[in-house]
């Protein structure tokens, strides 16, 4: 411990001779996010980012897209081999209405633990807290191919959200320690657009795993479940031991690359060294823009989430077979995948992250208009609207997390808004859940006509705060004050 508090006290000083012997860049981009950056070697500077990239990049994917594949796993089970009499609601006996009821229950514990797991993720560092979570919801997913009932299948539900609450906005809010709010958007959407992958990667898994139903006497969809859950218990060991945490803590950076980063990261970032304060942590929750960037989050969650679960249900509707609609399901998810990455990249490199999120809704909302107005019979159709949807929808969340976390200028700021934002946006993925209903199908006007004002009012919010931040920076470029402008 002592080492560790002398180690800290030396990238302290080190920091401070980086201050003292860097100009800062006032030629950047007038953005919020880059003015004042000093100016450091660029080669140094790409180094260090590469070496961060490596670390933290492809593991916070890789945890994100088990994820979503044990969340989105019990859409797949809704109907495989359901031609057989096997499918999960089938064999448990589920109405639509309770199969549903099951389905809330792991958006309840999501959404009232999520502002609790993100400060345990501040609080006993991210590789510990992550590792924690990750092995417990693989855990859970596996128990659930035992369940019997509706009464076990809602338990593990519940479960599942309790232990993946916190995740996404953890993920973000770990990045803030690591990079300027000008490096996060693409990084953002690598990790995130995994849930894309996740979609993908899902319909493919339950096309295969529906061929082995009945091997060993058990049921395709409880293969399922064992086969998705027991990777995420070993990602989450290796999560734990082989994680960074936070940069004056990690070990594959020397004393003087820390200190590089601390200094890059001063008065744009947050620290591990700092401590959640009292008066900022009510002040956040006062603050209406919190609320304002949650909006945007409820309307495209509950675009995400119904296209998430329902999505093979959908297609089965445009007239396929259950194994036909566990394979159609893929393409979407695939091209959401490249839109969303290259959204990310054009959002930094433009400063426009809410417009980007603004238009992509707004698109999103077009294809659910016409889904829901034309023909249920228009099979083709349908199925080409559905793939726009999905690669409009899915690539807001990148850049709405980005947009939210570039405005929240200190550690606690990030540590309160993140989640509060997050917790009470999710709640959109509650109304998610009953916009599909089985007595629509194959048209399900309703649901299509739902997301379509859904995406407007996450379009509407995040203009709304676009028009405001630029009001705001104007003011403040008059008054030729120090005072930090807003992100885009």
């Amino acid at each position: 411990m002592t080492d560790n508090k002398q180690e800290l006290r030396d990238i302290e000083k080190e920091a401070t001779v980086h201050i003292d012997n860097v100009e800062p860049n006032r030629d950047a981009a007038e953005d919020g996010s880059d003015a004042l950056q000093p100016e450091f070697d660029p080669n140094t500077t790409k180094r260090i980012l590469r070496k961060q990239d490596w670390r933290l990049i492809p593991m916070a994917a890789i945890i994100y897209l088990i994820a979503h594949l044990d969340r989105g796993n019990i859409g797949n089970a809704r109907i495989m081999n359901s031609e057989q009499g096997d499918s999960l609601t089938q064999h448990l006996h589920l109405s639509p209405g309770r199969f549903k009821l099951a389905l809330l229950t792991f958006f309840i514990a999501y959404v009232v633990f999520e502002p609790g797991m993100v400060y345990l993720i501040k609080r006993l560092r991210p590789n510990i807290m992550i590792g924690i979570l990750v092995i417990g919801w693989g855990s859970i997913t596996m128990l659930t191919a035992v369940v019997k009932d509706f009464g076990g299948l809602a338990a593990a539900r519940f479960f599942v959200g309790m232990f993946e609450a916190g995740l996404c906005g953890g993920l973000v809010f770990l990045l803030t320690f690591w990079y300027r709010p000008e490096e996060r958007s693409i990084r953002t959407a690598i990790i995130l657009a995994s849930s894309t992958l996740a979609g993908a990667f899902g319909g493919a898994l339950a096309y295969g795993i529906s061929h082995i139903n009945g091997r060993a006497g058990i049921q395709g969809y409880r293969w399922l479940f064992l086969i998705e859950g027991a990777p995420s218990v070993a990602v989450g060991i290796a999560t734990v031991f082989l994680y960074p945490s936070f940069p004056e803590r990690s070990s594959f950076l020397s004393a003087s690359e820390k200190s590089i980063v601390a200094q890059r990261m001063k008065d744009v970032g947050s620290s591990g060294r700092d401590r959640i304060v009292a008066r900022e942590y009510f002040a956040v929750l006062a603050n209406w823009r919190i609320y304002a960037h949650s909006l945007i989050v409820v309307g495209n969650s509950c675009v995400f989430n119904s296209i998430s679960l329902f999505a093979p249900t959908i297609i089965k509707g445009l007239g396929y077979t259950s194994l036909r609609a566990q394979l159609l399901s893929v393409p979407p998810y695939a091209v959401a995948y490249g839109v969303t990455l290259l959204v990310a990249w054009s959002g930094d490199r433009t400063n426009s992250r809410g417009i980007h999120c603004a238009v992509c809704m707004v698109l999103c909302s077009v294809c659910f208009w016409v889904m829901g107005a034309i023909e249920p019979t228009a099979y083709a159709a349908r199925y080409a609207l559905l793939i726009i949807a999905t690669a409009t929808g899915f690539p807001a969340v990148p850049v709405l997390s980005t947009f939210l976390s570039a405005n929240l200028h200190t550690t606690t700021e990030a540590a309160v808004g993140l989640p509060v934002s997050f917790g009470i946006g999710y709640s959109g993925m509650i109304i998610g859940l009953f916009i599909y209903n089985d007595s629509e199908a194959p048209g399900y006007k309703s649901g299509h006509f739902i997301n379509a004002g859904m995406s407007i009012l996450s379009a509407s919010a995040a203009l709304g705060l676009v028009a405001f931040y630029s009001i705001q920076n104007r003011r403040i470029k008059r008054s030729r004050t120090d005072e930090r402008l807003w992100a885009l």
